[in-house]
Order: C-alpha cells, then sequence, then structure tokens
C-alpha cells in the first residue's frame, strides 16, 4: 500500500458518539499524522436511519428546513427536512422517533407517524417533485396509518367511525376511503431509503422483530401482527393487490409498506442512495484507498449496512476498502475480509469501557491513534 496519493473517507457515525463527520475527521488527522501530504475526501454517510439527514445535508448543496410538526405521541415540536432544487430528504426519526421519547413513553399502540407525512406535506409545498424517505428508529408500528392520515386518507371502523391511525387501530379498521389522498402525489417519485427487509407480518415482520425496542410486550407484539394483517387485508381488499410481503414493508413499523403501497414509492437500500447523492463516483477517482465503518461491526453489518454498500462500490473500481469501527462481534474480522474488506480496526482499547470508549473526547483520540499507528504499520 505505498504511494498512496489519494483516500476516500465515507464512514457511518458512531452512535451515542460522534456523527459521521467527526469520525472522518478524526480519521483524517490519524492519515495527517502521518501523511501530512495525502488527499483526503470525506463523505458523510448513513443507511437511512438515523443521522440520514445530518449526511445529506454534510454534503452541501442542500438547505434544511425548520417547520412545525407533531412527534410521535401527538405532541408539537420541530422537524427538519432538507431540499435542493426540486428533491426533499425526509428522515423518519425526526418526527417519529424512538430517541425522542422517555423510555417509559415508548409504547407502540399508542403512537402515531403522522408527523411523517406532515413532513410530506411541507416538501410537496416547496414544489419537490423527488423526496427521498429514510426509514429508521421511529418509535411507531401503526402501519403508516398516522401518515396517510396527515395526507387526507381516512380510515373507519365496520360502524363508519373514523380511526386517529396509532397501533392499536389497525385492528379495527374495516374501510378506507382514499379520496382525499394529496393530489400532489401523483405528480411526484417517491424514494424509500432503507436498511432492513422485513415484511410487514409474520414472525420476520415489523411487529415481532422491532416491535419490543419500542415498548411493546409479547402480548402487545401479537395483537399489534395481529392488527398488520387485518389492516393489509384491507388495503389489499381495496386497491386489488397485497403487497405485504415486500422486503422492507415492515420497517419503520409498516411505514414501509405504507408508502410502497398507496404512495407508489420505490424502496432502496439507504446506503446506496446516499452514495449517489453524495456523488461517491466522481469523488472514487483516482482513490487508492476508501476507509468506511460504523461504531459497532457484526453480523448485522454484513446484511446491508452502510460500511456493506460503501466496500461493495468501492471493490468495483478496484479500490481496497479498510474499516474500522469502536467495537466489533468476535470472529467478524475473518468475515468481513471474506466479503471483501482489506482489514477491520476496532479503536477501544482493550481495558476501557464501552460507556468511557464512547465519550467523544476519547473516541475521536482512540480513532485518531488507531489510524495513525496503523498508516505506520502498513507504511501507507
Amino acid at each position: 500500500m505505498r504511494g498512496v496519493k489519494k483516500i476516500v473517507l465515507a464512514v457511518d457515525s458512531f452512535k451515542g458518539s460522534l456523527t459521521s463527520l467527526e469520525v472522518a475527521e478524526a480519521v483524517e488527522k490519524g492519515i495527517r499524522d502521518v501523511l501530512p501530504e495525502v488527499e483526503v475526501c470525506k463523505l458523510s454517510v448513513a443507511d437511512g436511519g438515523e443521522g440520514t439527514l445530518a449526511a445529506v445535508a454534510a454534503c452541501g448543496c442542500w438547505e434544511r428546513l425548520g417547520v412545525r410538526i407533531t412527534d410521535s405521541l401527538g405532541r408539537p415540536r420541530e422537524g427538519v427536512f432538507c431540499i435542493r432544487d426540486s428533491e426533499a430528504l425526509i428522515e423518519t426519526a425526526q418526527a417519529c422517533g424512538l430517541t425522542l421519547l422517555e423510555e417509559n413513553e415508548r409504547n407502540p399502540e399508542i403512537t402515531t407517524s403522522y408527523g411523517v407525512g406532515e413532513l410530506l406535506g411541507y416538501a410537496l409545498g416547496q414544489g419537490c417533485r423527488r423526496i427521498y424517505i429514510g426509514l429508521g428508529g421511529s418509535a411507531t408500528n401503526d402501519g403508516g396509518m398516522g401518515m396517510l392520515r396527515a395526507l387526507g386518507v381516512r380510515f373507519l371502523t365496520p360502524a363508519g367511525v373514523e380511526l386517529p391511525g396509532r397501533g392499536m387501530d389497525l385492528r379495527k379498521v374495516s374501510q378506507i376511503d382514499l379520496s382525499g389522498l394529496d393530489v400532489r402525489l401523483r405528480e411526484v417519485e417517491i424514494i424509500v431509503m432503507c436498511d432492513v427487509d422485513n415484511p410487514l407480518t409474520g414472525e420476520q415482520g415489523g411487529s415481532k422483530v422491532y416491535g419490543k425496542q419500542k415498548g411493546g410486550t409479547d402480548e402487545m407484539l401479537e395483537e399489534l401482527d395481529k392488527g398488520m394483517e387485518n389492516y393489509a387485508d384491507v388495503i389489499a381488499a381495496t386497491i386489488g393487490r397485497d403487497e405485504r410481503n415486500v422486503p422492507g414493508a415492515g420497517a419503520a413499523g409498516g411505514l414501509g409498506f405504507a408508502i410502497h403501497t398507496l404512495l407508489r414509492g420505490r424502496i432502496m437500500p439507504g446506503i446506496e442512495e446516499i452514495l449517489e447523492i453524495g456523488d461517491f463516483g466522481k469523488m472514487m477517482e483516482n482513490a487508492d484507498l476508501v476507509i468506511t465503518g460504523e461504531g459497532r461491526i457484526d453480523a448485522q453489518t454484513l446484511c446491508g449496512k452502510a460500511p456493506m454498500g460503501v466496500m461493495k462500490r468501492a471493490k468495483r473500481e478496484g479500490v481496497p476498502v479498510l474499516g474500522i469501527c469502536g467495537v466489533m462481534e468476535e470472529g467478524i474480522i475473518e468475515k468481513m475480509k471474506e466479503v471483501g474488506f482489506e482489514d477491520i480496526l476496532p479503536t477501544l482499547p482493550s481495558g476501557t469501557s464501552r460507556d468511557e470508549g464512547m465519550k467523544k473526547e476519547v473516541a475521536e483520540k482512540n480513532i485518531r491513534e488507531t489510524i495513525r499507528q496503523y498508516m505506520i504499520m502498513h507504511h501507507v
């Protein structure tokens, strides 16, 4: 690896510790400690979940707009989305994010995705013709009912009573009235950025796989899954097709299903879209090395997380890829090398506690020193 002249950094955030850009800046310092003249290009990345908005905003040319919306419990809050020309990017976690709630407030039966619909409405009001929606980190399990209500859809009981669109309402839905759906959506391309492929229902569905972290009990999740089955049945009867098993339908408590089925959104791997938005291909020109990673590298990383997307794209260009992380799963290095990584570098020193290592200044120091040592040892 001698003679390196250009290194591209595309590292996801170390969640709870450093943003994507902060990780990249620490890596750059470690590189320049050894190779002060090397060209370093940085791209903030995410996989569609929490942090996607920040990653896109850091790419430049995007304007951040603050608007008034409601959170997953219906309380007023300020939401943010980004626009660039006729494009917009919305992050689900900005409106109904799990981190916006205290632990004792988490309950997937009563939370709603209404705020996501409000953000979509604001983007439509800006004249946007392409809207990216990053899924992930939601506190909701309402099948996207709340979002759809904000856009004009009505959900009714057998008696014709309109439902507010929460998780507990899924099993009560008997009719869906699409006549009030915002007509501006007909002229808009929606791209769903997602890093999971769960279907809407069943053992691998969104309710059972992700509902517990949103505050659901086993009994509650069984009921929510039954509710999703009913909800999917009613939608299938209404539109004439059943898409509950589309990969990604279960993402963000069923938001993936609602956007794909009723708003004609395309579900795409989040990291691939982020790389396109950030013009990663141009950044890769004449690159000698790519460094990517995330806070924890484990088996989930292999299933489409940001580092895998970066590695696959770089390898197509014949550029070697180094991975970094705070911590990693035992035995994962060999698996990561098998799929194409040159090496994986954990930055948390042995004997340092996870809590200590997640402190911002400690994490930055550890990343810088790990990269510095690697550059020295490999004579880059």
